[in-house]
């Protein structure tokens, strides 16, 4: 996949895609600015990865055309945010392999749904790891078991 600048067309596709998934300011954090970003297109003609400043920030799911973030993704969002917004929170000294479960967790933003892309981080707000929600956090109240956040 060769990689492009986005023309004017495929940037107000990018920002409305990524306002829609998380907001105004999420969207210009990772497009802006604009020099700094390519594009790979897929065999079909979409949008399929975005790089900033030579680093990959974003894949966009064939599935359901929503962003999935890469940490450097993640971290713009993570600056581009106040907590707990997109986050969800464990406790600190927690080792994230896989999966959040339920003991880890101590709050976040109770907006997320499932399936909404999420980052992990500590109580200090550092970003530990990103992923996709499993079960919304206003669920997890005296749960042992189960898979709160799938990280890649």
């Amino acid at each position: 996949m060769a990689r492009r600048r986005p023309g004017e067309g495929v940037y107000r596709l990018l920002w409305a895609r990524l306002s829609y998934q998380f907001d105004f300011e999420v969207a210009n954090a990772l497009l802006e600015p604009r020099e700094e970003l390519e594009v790979s297109l897929s065999g079909s003609g979409r949008v399929r990865h975005v790089w900033k400043a030579g680093r990959l920030i974003l894949t966009f799911r064939a599935g359901d055309a929503l962003a999935s973030l890469t940490l450097d993704g993640a971290e713009l969002v993570r600056r581009s945010s106040e907590p707990p917004r997109y986050r969800v929170v464990v406790r600190r000294g927690s080792v994230i392999h896989g999966s959040v479960f339920p003991r880890q967790v101590v709050g976040g933003d109770f907006g997320l749904r499932v399936g909404d892309e999420v980052l992990v981080v500590d109580e200090d707000d550092r970003l530990l790891a990103v992923g996709r929600l499993r079960i919304p956090l206003t669920l997890i109240r005296g749960l042992s078991r189960g898979e709160v956040v799938r990280v890649r």
